[in-house]
């Protein structure tokens, strides 16, 4: 038996320059089968285990012998001890497959004039279970859902070179394959400059707050630097007093990076216009964009010098 994977469906995708575009994929996939199934069988403890540990990308193919099914009305079909006694082995238990694992085993078996014996196989991949029903009763178990009993009973079985295929629903698409490629492309996240909005401009960090004299980025007294961070591209910062006085003015503007190329990132060193320091105060910072978004934030400055005394 071969198993092959042939699902398609249409994906967005960015391409190497960054732009979305529409990709068709369909694979390819054949899944080899699990070269374990039989001792994996052989050592769980029950038949409702079994498809945990057939290794993900391979398959298993398990077959359950019933005997003369054909006997038996859709009532004992789905009659639990009716079907117990139909079956070859104890239902519900791995270990009483029949034959060797990952073999088809087609048709019917007679034993005597009395007893005709037919398979069920069980085709384990990716975690999801097929059955295979010739003998037409649902699944390998004693206690079955009756949907799943095929009505009428299957006349034939499958021939060798026929062909199954298998569509499932829900689960997940596009995971990769092996020896898949697979390409990361990171968009742009920050929204073009003319269409920003207050509450995205909202998002502006101002750190440390409160600034403390000798916090841990300030080397020292002469490195004071209060940073903007997640700024646009350009904006303007102006930095006021209680009082409504100006301060200082900082014209952000990415292509001049201020700070070690870190595009959305400005640094106030804490000097104001006039080439003063700024003494302990509260700054209100207005931040504006050139189309016109606005956030307004505060900062505590504490200058001066203090000692923290454990005695």
């Amino acid at each position: 038996m071969r198993v092959r994977n042939i699902a398609s469906y249409k994906r967005q995708v960015y391409d190497a320059a960054g732009n979305l575009t529409e990709d068709s994929v369909v694979y390819n996939y054949e899944f080899p089968s699990d070269p374990e199934a039989k001792i994996k069988a052989d050592t769980t403890s029950s038949a409702l285990h079994v498809e945990r540990v057939i290794d993900r990308g391979k398959f298993a193919l398990y077959a359950f012998a019933w005997l003369n099914p054909d006997a038996l009305d859709d009532v004992k079909k789905k009659a639990q001890f009716a079907r117990a006694g139909s079956f070859v082995g104890v239902p519900n238990d791995a270990k009483y497959y029949v034959g060797t694992p990952n073999r088809y085993y087609m048709g019917s078996y007679k034993g005597d004039d009395t007893t005709t014996v037919k398979f069920t196989h069980k085709l384990i991949v990716n975690g999801d279970i097929v059955y295979l029903d010739y003998a037409g009763m649902g699944s390998s178990a004693s206690q079955v859902d009756p949907a799943s009993i095929p009505n009428p009973a299957p006349s034939s079985d499958f021939k060798a070179g026929d062909k199954v295929i298998v569509q499932f629903t829900g689960g997940t698409l596009g995971l990769p394959q092996p020896g898949a490629t697979v390409r990361v492309v990171i968009p742009e996240v920050k929204p073009a400059l003319d269409s920003y909005t207050d509450d995205q401009l909202d998002q502006v960090n101002i750190v440390p707050n409160p600034y403390l004299v000798n916090h841990i980025g300030q080397s020292s007294n002469n490195d004071r630097k209060l940073y903007f961070t997640r700024l646009p591209d350009k904006c303007t910062i102006e930095l006021f007093t209680e009082s409504g006085e100006l301060l200082q003015t900082l014209n952000h503007d990415a292509t001049n990076g201020s700070e070690n190329g870190r595009e959305a990132v400005e640094v106030w060193d804490l000097l104001t216009a006039s080439n003063r320091q700024t003494q302990s105060q509260l700054i209100v910072v207005r931040i504006t964009t050139p189309n016109g978004a606005e956030t307004v934030k505060k900062v505590a400055i504490v200058v001066g010098g203090f000692r923290l005394n454990n005695r």
